[in-house]
């Protein structure tokens, strides 16, 4: 912008205002481009707090078959381990049970030949 005093000719004033309306322009479209991206980052923030959300959900859900899967197979081994543990109880009682007769009948065996 031109200086030139009270009266300045008016080529001067017309290149004096194509310039100011050149700044305005400028200062417009950098405004706008400011306005845009805060804009841009809001939406993006608020897409991200809910893609977080539905992220962590999913993840939960997921969490929740895998926990289901653990449980339902430690179920199986413990009733299989508790099955293990079953015979071999029964068959210790069995083998007591046997060798409490088969000692009572030598036992006897032994009495009779006295």
């Amino acid at each position: 912008i031109e200086r030139t005093g009270y009266n300045p000719p008016l080529c001067v004033v017309e290149a004096n205002i194509k310039e100011i309306a050149k700044r305005i322009l400028e200062r417009e479209a950098e405004l706008a481009t400011r306005v845009q991206s805060r804009w841009r980052g809001i939406v993006v923030r608020r897409y991200l707090s809910v893609y977080k959300l539905e992220v962590t959900r999913a993840r939960e859900i997921i969490a929740a078959c895998v926990f289901r899967i653990q449980r339902v197979w430690r179920g199986f081994l413990g009733r299989r381990l508790a099955l293990q543990i079953l015979v071999s109880l029964q068959k210790a009682r069995m083998m007591d049970t046997y060798q409490t007769e088969k000692f009572k009948e030598a036992e006897k065996l032994l009495i009779s030949r006295e």
